[in-house]
């Protein structure tokens, strides 16, 4: 009931929606021949920039719901409100990033119809199956990035601290994404899942040559 009228819900719409059109530029001059052709490239532009930001600007909205009218103190007043409330406001994180990822699906499946119609074979289904399961461990993966941004949030009345954490996990991600420790930093957890054996050994050649030398 608290989303009404809020911008949550449009920003679950048009963040993913927005990464697929500007695929679906990018494609109309380059000639990809197949569905999951499209849906990489619409993910790794999602994964690396827009989720990071959608995530960090979802979460800045939903406690600030609370933080700008100073519902908190009201509501935390009562006995056993501070695990439920807290517990909820997580719970909505995820669902809303979660749906995301489902709006993400719908989204590349209609630019990809929009890009090259209707094919012929029905190989585009499977690759799309892949692409959805791929899409919900990609959200699975998110969650502890969600329950970071969520915490920072709800504990700092001002929006700037977990604005700044957004930020500063995307910047650092971007220097990360080819070390070996990458793998544990939440920013690139969804950038992980869609690593590939090729992108594995870059990682694990760039750390040997870190390593110190006896």
């Amino acid at each position: 009931m608290k989303l009404r009228g809020s911008l949550a819900l449009l920003l679950c719409l048009v963040a993913p929606v927005s990464v697929v059109v500007l695929n679906l530029a990018i494609s109309l001059d380059q000639d990809i021949r197949s569905f999951a052709q499209f849906a990489s490239a619409s993910a790794a532009l999602w994964s690396f920039a827009m989720l990071p930001m959608a995530v960090t600007a979802l979460s800045v909205l939903l406690a600030q719901m609370e933080h700008s009218r100073q519902v908190w103190d009201h509501a935390l007043s009562h006995e056993g409100a501070r695990p439920f409330l807290y517990t909820a406001k997580m719970g909505v994180a995820a669902v809303l990033t979660l749906a995301m990822h489902g709006v993400l699906a719908v989204a590349m499946l209609i630019g990809w119809l929009l890009l090259r119609g209707l094919p012929g074979s029905d190989a585009w289904l499977r690759e799309f199956a892949t692409c959805a399961f791929v899409l919900a461990k990609m959200a699975a993966s998110a969650m502890l990035m969600v329950a970071l941004q969520m915490g920072c949030a709800i504990l700092f009345r001002s929006a700037i601290p977990p604005l700044c954490l957004g930020i500063v996990g995307t910047m650092a991600a971007t220097g990360a994404v080819l070390s070996r420790q990458g793998i544990y930093f939440p920013w690139l957890f969804a950038i992980n899942v869609m690593s590939t054996k090729s992108r594995t050994g870059r990682i694990a050649g760039r750390s040997n040559l870190i390593k110190p030398q006896p």
